[in-house]
């Protein structure tokens, strides 16, 4: 394996240096969200790992960064702040640490923060977000840019996180045939577009962004969790297919976000009939009302 070759593994691989970890409690470079796990396959922790050396380094207190010499995985964390003050100051915080360190391509990112349906003068949280993103990624002039794969769900405990992987290397961009591209949608979703890519391709990884039942820019099958779950399951089986890899679907290293977790036994059920090995489930609500549950995936 090349120095600078990510991978993603459940299983701890001592030769490898650990980059970062979800919810990892036995590693230094753990990387922990704003929402409840409520479930995991067995045994199952999702490791982000690479050949190089890693530093770690606490910016200030709601900043930090984790550092090879090809990569680097930037974490600006918040409290109570309005959505839109956040994200402009996370995403040009980010940026500006990137450039820094030489590393201009943001391949993967996640945004978590408060109340994500709710309405501020008039505006959901989500299409406040979508706004102040797409005007701050506008005046960094970022929009010529290849988007990266990114998740945005709605932290229930006022915490916000916002996670960005860069690279010195870019990724190239997959787009799923079944959906219109989310910076191409309607204005009736957000004054401005949510810029973000269905999946990118980095090195030998397929990083799906967040994905749900929605066909063309429509969401299918309300309040039916089974079809719901059915369909974004085709919607990330077509990002393989359009991608350069062959990864069975039943191999992907799954992150689902549940708007109610009574519908866990129902989840649970489901990704068992599927046969997904690998998995996490949090509590978190999704940028649509009328979704019942999203999920990502990492193809390695």
């Amino acid at each position: 394996m090349e120095n600078s070759q990510l991978t993603v593994t459940s299983v701890p691989v001592s030769h490898l240096k650990l980059f970062f970890g979800f919810n990892v409690q036995s590693s230094e470079h753990e990387l922990n969200i704003p929402l409840e796990l409520l479930a995991t396959s067995d045994g199952y922790a999702e490791y982000w790992l690479t050949g190089e050396d890693v530093q770690c380094e606490q910016i200030s207190a709601g900043e930090s960064l984790v550092q090879t010499d090809e990569h680097v995985l930037i974490t600006i964390k918040g409290e109570e702040a309005q959505v839109a003050e956040q994200t402009a100051y996370s995403y040009r915080r980010a940026y500006e640490i990137s450039q820094q360190l030489q590393m201009p391509h943001l391949i993967r990112a996640w945004n978590y923060f408060p109340d994500i349906n709710w309405q501020v003068s008039g505006l959901e949280n989500y299409q406040q977000f979508c706004v102040s993103r797409y005007e701050t990624l506008n005046k960094l002039d970022k929009h010529r840019a290849p988007y990266p794969a990114a998740t945005a769900i709605g932290s229930k405990n006022k915490q916000y996180a916002y996670i960005f992987f860069f690279s010195k290397k870019t990724a190239q961009v997959i787009e799923n045939s079944r959906q219109v591209s989310a910076w191409d949608y309607p204005s009736m979703y957000s004054p401005k577009q949510p810029v973000f890519s269905r999946a990118v391709q980095f090195q030998k990884l397929l990083i799906c962004s967040g994905t749900a039942s929605v066909v063309g820019h429509k969401t299918l099958h309300e309040n039916d969790f089974e079809l719901q779950f059915t369909e974004m399951l085709k919607n990330i089986q077509v990002l393989i297919d359009t991608s350069a890899f062959d990864y069975p679907l039943k191999d992907g290293y799954y992150k689902f976000y549940l708007r109610d977790r009574a519908q866990l036994p129902l989840l649970l059920s489901l990704i068992d009939k599927y046969g997904l090995k690998k998995f996490m489930v949090f509590e978190g609500d999704i940028c649509r009302e009328s979704l019942l549950l999203e999920s990502e995936a990492v193809f390695a």
